[in-house]
């Protein structure tokens, strides 16, 4: 056996993909039965009996061509008008490699389906005037008119100088003259040209939804493999096209079945048989070669598939490329065959057909081009397997391809990599090579290679089934705009590149990238007046503490939210995301009945929670709450806030972290985690005394065995920036509380707003403010 790499079949671009695939099922099904197959660091390996000159000869000499034809499209050869290079190149061959390619051609032309074809001119007209009669008033029934007076017109011009009728002539005699008597045919020819493809327009389009079905029935069965990678049929009777093969066997203005029969008579009839072989050693072992002709590689080969500038270097329009990279190209997508649709029938992708083949999710490109939901159309992942396999295997890894999130399939390209983050893909695959098939210029298509996702079990990613019904009520509200704003829409794809960022790399980086942006959209819909129409129905709800401890980077920043987001209600008051986002004081995952209790408001995230905290102070005492309305189920060292205090955290950050954990369910699991987690705190530095004094007066509990007296004119001082007066007040009523503090001044230069800020944040470690407050008891 031999083993050896072919450096022309890579993962990058879609068509090296493609011409491993080829290449190993060519061989596989007329050569060597026992040949493997696997992939390299990105490049394909083979094990046969073959040598690679065998290789070679037998792609030459012996390879029989699968009959890839698309009688349905224009410009497939089998329209008055198309190119026919390909076809009667076959038609005119003995070569019996070719004599099923030949036969279903000739099967084809036999079809009593077909119009009849028009030998006059006047043919054309009677033709015409009875697609005039048969058409609605409107614009298409002008044009049509337009066609036959141009072609009457001409005709008559003609007349008056020949004496004859140029209508009775044969279209092909006219078309003869126009070249020998250009002054005299050429306008009549070239409006006869118009008026012809009008109709064969017409008839395309009418024999197409007939031609599709019947192909299947019809054609010889060596034709099959090419039907199903090409669409699959419901058993409604609808079809849907495999992507990978664009629409029908048609990218744009490249027809890919005759340009197929074109490239590979050329390849194997009309040219020279040393060319062939040069050609192929470059194909599939980069060898260099001189004499490349024009060939259009579509969408399988960005950089080549055509355009000023497309590629490597200055290029013209027309690019030089290999024929055989297009002809195993097409090969290749055999192997994707639609039998997948069995599988998936019922749930959201039913409607796409080929394996690994999703919706596009706009997720994961460094180009904001391609960041638009509008910009692709689907996706397709494909599968990369490390140890040797046959190719009987890897057809029924692609017959049998799943992929799945929890018990439904996959049905996105985030979907997706959750799937193989969550080992929700067939066993034997060792990663996945993404491409979406994305806009290039009009309606034509590029599959643009989107990095190589390796499938290894990521247990932080099952967390994920919590966000996903947050998400899906999200997506609901925003289909009942007529057209969402677009800071909804830019917060929610951003939700998504960040879920795609944790699906790759689920470390506490991404998790807080993601809790950030869930924070913003949160923030964005909290804020929303509630009167308006549409209306989100709930307040998004019903994620677990675990998310917080994923996002755990060992910031204070995460610590200060996450203690503050825990805050609960007390016996008359609401948790802290009633002040914040109006959710019901009782029944948190409903909405206020009214939102006077929503007290979220100032210049900045300091002086947004500092009047939270006056606002819910008042609340208190308005409500004659028993405690301080401050209990939080996460509790902060002091060490942690005093980063806050002295204007060394992330302020932004913060912020978009408690709007994230908002969301959260304090009674679900991982609360305990956290706790553990967070035992120590992330740094020890000196601890302000003026806090820890205005902080006593603002704990929940008692402080030395004595219940403190609420004392609003604290954190009204504070509003004010008068520090040292709350300061003095405080150590009134401390004393009035008959605790002793010690007789010093407080006069940290520290910001008024961010005293009065910090005060909100539940605190554990209390004896280290009265150790430095109070003064120890008497005997």
């Amino acid at each position: 056996m031999n083993e050896f790499k072919l450096p022309g079949c890579t993962t990058r671009p879609l068509s090296g993909y493609l011409k491993a695939l080829a290449v190993f099922r060519l061989i596989s099904e007329q050569k060597d039965h026992e040949a493997l197959g696997c992939w390299d660091q990105g490049t394909f390996k083979i094990r046969t009996t073959l040598a690679p000159d065998d290789i070679l000869s037998f792609f030459c000499n012996e390879y029989v061509p699968t009959p890839i034809i698309t009688p349905w499209n224009g410009g497939s050869g089998f329209y008055p008008g198309d190119s026919r290079q390909g076809i009667d190149s076959i038609l005119q061959t003995n070569d019996p490699r070719f004599a099923g390619y030949k036969q279903a051609i000739t099967s084809v032309f036999n079809w009593p389906e077909w119009a009849e074809q028009m030998n006059t001119g006047q043919e054309l007209l009677d033709v015409l005037e009875t697609m005039i009669k048969n058409s609605s008033p409107g614009k298409k029934q002008q044009d049509l008119v337009k066609l036959k007076d141009a072609v009457l017109k001409e005709a008559e011009s003609v007349k008056n100088k020949t004496s004859e009728d140029p209508l009775l002539l044969a279209l092909e005699r006219i078309e003869a003259l126009s070249s020998q008597e250009p002054g005299l045919y050429r306008c009549l020819w070239n409006s006869i040209k118009k008026a012809r493809t009008k109709y064969n327009d017409h008839v395309r389009q009418k024999t197409k939804d007939i031609i599709v079905p019947i192909c299947r029935s019809r054609l010889p069965d060596n034709c099959l493999p090419w039907l199903d990678a090409l669409c699959a049929i419901h058993a409604d009777g609808s079809r849907t096209p495999h992507r990978i093969l664009g629409t029908y066997g048609n990218d744009g203005r490249l027809e890919f079945g005759n340009n197929f029969m074109r490239i590979i008579s050329s390849l194997l009839l009309d040219g020279n048989g040393s060319t062939a072989k040069d050609y192929l050693a470059a194909s599939l072992w980069n060898q260099p070669v001189k004499g490349l002709p024009k060939v259009k590689a579509g969408q399988f080969d960005p950089g080549r598939a055509g355009g000023y500038n497309q590629g490597m270097g200055v290029e013209a329009k027309d690019f030089k490329a290999n024929p055989w990279d297009y002809v195993l190209t097409l090969e290749g997508t055999l192997v994707l065959a639609s039998s997948v649709v069995r599988r998936q029938g019922g749930n959201a992708g039913s409607r796409l057909t080929g394996p690994f083949t999703v919706h596009f999710s706009p997720v994961g490109f460094t180009s904001s081009e391609y960041t638009e939901p509008e910009g692709g159309e689907t996706e397709i992942w494909l599968p990369l397997w490390g140890q040797f396999a046959s190719f009987t295997e890897v057809r029924h890894l692609f017959s049998e391809g799943r992929s799945s999130v929890g018990r439904r399939q996959a049905g996105t390209g985030l979907e997706f990599s959750r799937a193989v983050g969550t080992l929700g893909v067939d066993r034997g695959i060792s990663a996945f090579e993404r491409y979406g098939f994305l806009k290039r210029r009009g309606d034509n298509k590029i599959a643009l290679p989107a990095g190589k996702i390796p499938v290894r079990f990521k247990p932080q990613l099952e967390i994920f089934s919590e966000l996903d019904p947050v998400l899906s009520r999200v997506d609901q509200f925003m289909l009942s705009f007529k057209k969402a704003p677009a800071s909804y829409l830019q917060a929610r794809q951003q939700i998504d590149e960040d879920l795609f960022n944790c699906t790759l790399q689920p470390d506490s980086l991404n998790y807080l990238k993601l809790i950030r942006s869930i924070g913003r959209l949160e923030k964005l819909l909290a804020l929303r007046d509630r009167n308006k129409d549409p209306k989100l129905q709930q307040p998004l709800y019903g994620l677990s503490p675990r998310w917080v401890f994923q996002a755990d980077d060992g910031s204070p920043e995460i610590r200060i939210a996450a203690a503050i987001a825990s805050i609960q209600g007390t016996d008359r008051l609401g948790p802290i995301r009633s002040n914040m986002a109006g959710v019901s004081a009782r029944t948190p995952w409903q909405w206020a009945e009214f939102s006077s209790d929503q007290h979220w408001f100032g210049s900045d995230f300091s002086e947004r929670i500092g009047n939270l905290l006056s606002y819910r102070l008042m609340d208190a005492e308005r409500k004659q709450a028993a405690s301080m309305p401050f209990q939080g189920l996460i509790a902060v060292s002091p060490y942690d806030l005093m980063p806050f205090l002295h204007e060394e955290t992330d302020d932004a950050k913060m912020e978009e972290l408690l709007w994230g954990v908002t969301l959260i369910d304090w009674k679900k699991s991982g609360l305990i985690k956290i706790q553990k987690a967070w035992k120590y705190p992330v740094a020890r530095s000196i601890i302000s005394r003026t806090w820890c004094l205005l902080k006593l007066l603002h704990v929940p509990g008692d402080v030395r065995g004595v219940k403190i007296r609420r004392e609003r004119s604290v954190s009204s001082l504070l509003n004010a920036g008068r520090v040292e007066e709350a300061c003095a007040k405080a150590v009134q009523r401390l004393k009035i509380s008959d605790l002793r503090p010690f007789p010093v001044r407080y006069n940290e230069p520290l910001s008024p707003a961010r005293l009065l800020a910090s005060l909100i944040v539940p605190i554990k470690n209390q004896n280290l403010l009265e150790e430095m407050v109070l003064q120890m008891p008497t005997e």
